[in-house]
């Protein structure tokens, strides 16, 4: 089969942990005998085309007021540019000029930011199917989140409103939908996008797990300790741990936060939360993070479409603390691989860790090992092959 990516990024470029899930999935379907092409955007404003493990990734300028959106000027020029981003008629006739040369059976969209929705128009006028996957909230708010002033959004504002009607304007384009989580597919399903949808499914992100495990010290004693993998910034919630961690049920155990942050946010963090105890380790490696730690905690507040962390951390057989609206959480079984607290509930996640011992985390960590192998990206990309098969039978 041959297959058309799109992503805004695809790594060495890119922030986070889309760009990494593309690259998995689109490396596991070549390994599947698929001819895979990832259209992506270039932050360095050359058109090009490079070969990276048997993956053709074509490179497209950006036209819009500035050519970076992770590199925006601000001021007043931001709002206009994602104002054009909704539906932006100066990248249409470059991707009809690849989709044409292409040939694709089907065209599957990720993040558009930058590339925009008129791509699926230009694939629906040239009869090729499209799956769109789920990956962030673009399609509802510029800012992609659906988090603002530390609280999630229950629903669109009027600007997020006013932003996003062209995008869904074009979303009946779409003939399958994917959802890296539950939550994420039913928050946009419940705004009334991809209702014609022949088919509306949730696929995990693949991970890499580790050929090897770093072993933990044998026969370690002394208080639990409990990790933070992530940004240090609000949305991430590492507050709502040292918050837990501060009360007295909870303040025997040890907290190891991995991960930069802004100055002035993570020096807040340390005058609120000044205890023993609490280690702020800076930009750490997973394995070396998980080495060291009994339990991960992910304390999300606002609707995280995934975590990758939450698998990487069960691929290390470390069982995981989660907020409920994470979208890996519905991955978890309590009591086996992890345990789920209600966002925002510093006290219901302090008495969680005060019922938990070093014993759990050692039982525990099996199952979690084993529940990290569905994750493989070859079973991924087996599950995207099938469902790119449905679409064009």
């Amino acid at each position: 089969m041959k297959l058309v990516l799109l992503n805004t990024f695809y790594p060495p470029d890119g922030p986070g942990g889309a760009e990494q899930s593309v690259r998995l999935l689109a490396e596991g379907l070549v390994q599947r005998g698929h001819q895979v092409t990832v259209v992506v955007t270039t932050p360095d404003g050359r058109a090009r085309v490079a070969e990276m493990n048997g993956v053709t990734v074509r490179y497209l300028v950006i036209r819009n007021l500035y050519p970076d959106p992770m590199k925006a000027p601000g001021g007043w020029l931001k709002p206009f540019w994602h104002a054009l981003d909704a539906r932006n008629p100066l990248m249409q006739g470059m991707l009809r000029e690849i989709l044409v040369d292409e040939q694709p059976d089907v065209l599957h969209s990720n993040n558009l930011g930058g590339i925009s929705v008129v791509a699926w128009r230009v694939a629906a006028s040239l009869g090729i199917p499209i799956l769109h996957t789920l990956r962030d909230y673009y399609l509802l708010c510029p800012k992609a989140t659906m988090f603002k002033n530390g609280v999630i959004c229950q629903e669109q504002c009027t600007i997020c409103r006013l932003y996003s009607a062209p995008k869904t304007a074009l979303a009946p384009e779409v003939n399958s939908v994917v959802g890296i989580g539950a939550p994420i597919l039913a928050r946009h399903l419940k705004a009334g996008l991809f209702q014609q949808a022949r088919d509306q499914q949730v696929i995990p992100n693949g991970v890499e797990l580790p050929a090897t495990i770093q072993p933990k010290a044998g026969g370690r004693t002394g208080p639990l300790r409990l990790g933070f993998l992530g940004r240090l910034e609000p949305s991430k919630g590492p507050d709502l741990l040292l918050e837990a961690a501060m009360r007295p049920e909870a303040v025997s155990s040890e907290v190891y936060l991995a991960g930069r942050g802004r100055p002035e946010y993570v020096e807040g963090l340390k005058s609120r939360f000044d205890r023993t105890g609490i280690h702020y380790l800076g930009q750490t490696a997973p394995a070396a993070l998980f080495a060291q730690v009994d339990f991960l905690v992910v304390p999300s507040r606002w609707l995280e479409p995934f975590a990758r962390v939450v698998i990487e951390a069960l691929a290390h057989g470390v069982p995981v603390l989660c907020s409920r609206q994470v979208g890996a959480a519905e991955h978890l079984v309590e009591g086996q691989t992890g345990y789920l607290f209600d966002q925002d509930d510093a006290a219901g996640l302090a008495a969680l860790i005060a019922g938990l011992s070093r014993a759990d985390a050692e039982r525990m960590a099996p199952l979690c090992r084993a529940a990290a192998e569905g994750f493989r990206p070859d079973r991924i990309a087996a599950r995207y092959e099938a469902a790119y098969q449905k679409l064009v039978a």
